[in-house]
């Protein structure tokens, strides 16, 4: 259920050459583009879009092989991907657009940024510390140990018994997320807690195939060079939480090695557009509203 808003939340389909994406909208003004982590879709935004709404045209979008939009372009690469959204724009008429991009969605803004960068107008790369690592080896360990549940750890089979047993992970992981600990084992439960869990497993049964492939694409990404490449005003949010203090604060070190960018920090979990999404939206909306330098 969408909140019960003064805006009125646009539902589309952008027809690019590789297919529709669908995507979801508010508001009118400046388009801010919002793009999920990996394996969410739109609805990661349901909460925070009326609020982006207030000083932009927000667009959430299902990132290919996500929601309802399009499979990931085959072989998937985060650039491939990227030129998704300039097909994206392309249908809508935008000529440029500001972009949000948490998680899977930094890496994939900073590719466009990098390689597009006429279409980009500023970019938001958000994301807890993991995610903004500037060492690639660095990053890519600490991102693969928190999804490398995700992998399967044994070979195809000619009688598809590798089939069987990937179903059977898939039941199991939407069984984790239909009875997450919020709703197990806190003193008090909301509707927004329930809600939280079933758009988590709807956005699992959608994307679980494209999971592994855009993992993969992350981890063959050359974060760092697309970064020194960007030109565009660029605010790297860094969501800090505890259990994370020990990888050190990365948002500066990707400022260092950019053009014109500007560190933020939130301390907050990669939920917190669905738990607690003023803050972060405040901190985006005070960047775009800022002049340039």
């Amino acid at each position: 259920m969408w909140p019960l808003v003064s805006f009125v939340i646009r539902p589309g389909y952008a027809p690019t050459p590789r297919g529709f994406m669908h995507y979801v909208e508010a508001g009118s003004g400046d388009p801010l583009l919002l793009l999920h982590a990996n394996p969410r879709s739109h609805r990661y935004f349901r909460y925070a879009l009326p609020s982006f709404a207030q000083r932009a045209r927000a667009i959430a979008v299902d990132i290919p092989g996500f929601g309802a939009s399009h499979p990931v372009p085959d072989p998937p690469s985060i650039r491939s991907i990227a030129e998704c959204f300039v097909h994206f724009l392309d249908a809508l008429g935008i000529e440029r657009a500001n972009f949000f991009g948490l998680h899977t969605g930094n890496k994939i803004v900073a590719a466009l940024a990098a390689e597009w960068p006429s279409r980009v107008a500023s970019a938001v790369l958000a994301g807890q510390t993991h995610s903004l690592i500037l060492d690639k080896a660095g990053r890519d360990a600490a991102i693969r140990d928190i999804v490398e549940h995700y992998f399967p750890q044994y070979p195809d089979s000619a009688d598809g018994v590798h089939l069987v047993r990937r179903w059977a992970a898939v039941h199991a992981e939407v069984q984790s997320l239909w009875w997450p600990q919020r709703l197990r084992t806190a003193a008090t439960v909301s509707a927004a807690d329930a809600d939280n869990a079933e758009a988590h497993v709807l956005d699992y049964l959608e994307g679980w195939r494209s999971i592994v492939p855009v993992y993969e694409a992350i981890f063959a990404f050359d974060m760092e060079a697309a970064l020194r490449r960007m030109e565009a005003r660029t605010l790297v949010l860094e969501l800090v939480t505890p259990h994370e203090e020990r990888l050190g604060r990365q948002a500066e070190r990707l400022c260092a090695v950019m053009k014109n960018a500007q560190p933020a920090v939130v301390h907050a979990d990669g939920e917190v557009l669905e738990t607690d999404p003023d803050e972060v939206v405040q901190t985006v909306l005070r960047f775009l509203g800022a002049p340039a330098r």
